[in-house]
């Protein structure tokens, strides 16, 4: 017990140091799956995001989605999302937009150890944004690469990851990228709950990757 209050202590004092410079925020979210038979698992959920060092809120969003086994080492995903996103718009003010959000993915996963289980995730993701007043509808087309390490003991499931984002329609561009650390406590077998702390880097007019966002994960799972 001893080395994970060590790994959540590490992490909390990682995630106040990297506050004290650029951009912090929290995301919170709850999710609720149901198993339909060995394969099928449906799921809901919501998420709120809080931004610009918790000043503001930056996305509130809910989702549907559904996730086959196709076999041991292969799963596949797909979700819809509808989003509340505020950002600038054309006359530099912050406003509401409506955006719709659909995901595919492909999962391929594996246990190499007794404490280890890697996965590598492959999505295609794609977002319309709704115009607003002077601010025209927009779509866009991602591919986005997760490679995760999850070290399961008991009822903690430490994890690592990295992920990076492709603009499809943009001529491939690498427009994004992800660290995330955190862990996953099983209280039972139906309710988990996640902490963890994510650096969110995407670049700037001189495509360096200066604009950083230090995030606060906190997630509630309800599996029956």
């Amino acid at each position: 017990m001893k080395k994970y209050k060590l790994t959540l202590l590490l992490l909390v004092l990682f995630a106040t140091a990297a506050l004290a410079s650029d951009e912090a925020g929290t995301w919170v979210s709850a999710d609720f799956y149901k198993d339909l038979g060995s394969r099928w698992q449906l799921g809901v959920g919501t998420e709120l995001r809080v931004c610009d060092n918790f000043k503001s809120v930056d996305r509130w969003q809910v989702k549907a989605n559904a996730t086959f086994k196709a076999c041991s080492f292969l799963k596949l995903y797909t979700s819809y999302e509808f989003h509340l996103k505020w950002k600038q718009n054309n006359l530099n003010e912050k406003e509401m937009f409506p955006r719709h959000r659909a995901k595919f993915d492909l999962v391929f996963h594996g246990k190499v150890a007794k404490y280890l289980k890697l996965s590598l995730r492959e999505r295609y993701q794609f977002t319309h944004t709704s115009g607003v007043n002077a601010t025209p509808s927009v779509n866009e087309h991602h591919l986005r690469s997760k490679f995760k390490m999850d070290f399961p003991v008991k009822e903690w499931t430490p994890y690592i990851s990295y992920e990076v984002y492709n603009r499809i329609d943009k001529g491939f561009k690498f427009d994004e990228m992800r660290f995330a650390a955190g862990t996953v406590y099983s209280i039972n077998p139906h309710h988990d709950i996640t902490l963890g702390y994510l650096l969110d880097m995407k670049p700037d007019a001189n495509n360096c990757f200066n604009k950083r966002v230090h995030v606060i994960q906190i997630g509630y799972t309800f599996k029956w």
